[in-house]
């Protein structure tokens, strides 16, 4: 199978202390996958933030651009769906 898990991270650095502030859980099946149906996808297992991003006010943001920037990187690798 070729199945790769990942843990994405947001850090920021507070106080010369890096602290995360988001992280998501996803799965990639590759295209040589044994099951057809997972063939090229992408699924994002778990999403979660904690309240320490500063600026409070851009959490929202913050996390969409994490996750536009990780369905970018996938499909520029060939994946071309993406399940939440």
């Amino acid at each position: 199978y070729s199945v790769t898990s990942k843990a994405l991270s947001l850090l920021q650095l507070i106080d010369d202390t890096l602290v995360m502030s988001s992280i998501v859980h996803a799965h990639d099946y590759g295209h040589n996958h044994a099951s057809a149906c997972s063939h090229g996808r992408v699924y994002v297992s778990y999403l979660d933030s904690m309240p320490f991003l500063q600026p409070y006010s851009s959490c929202s943001a913050a996390y969409q651009m994490m996750l536009v920037v990780y369905f970018d990187w996938v499909r520029w690798r060939g994946f071309s769906a993406a399940h939440l």
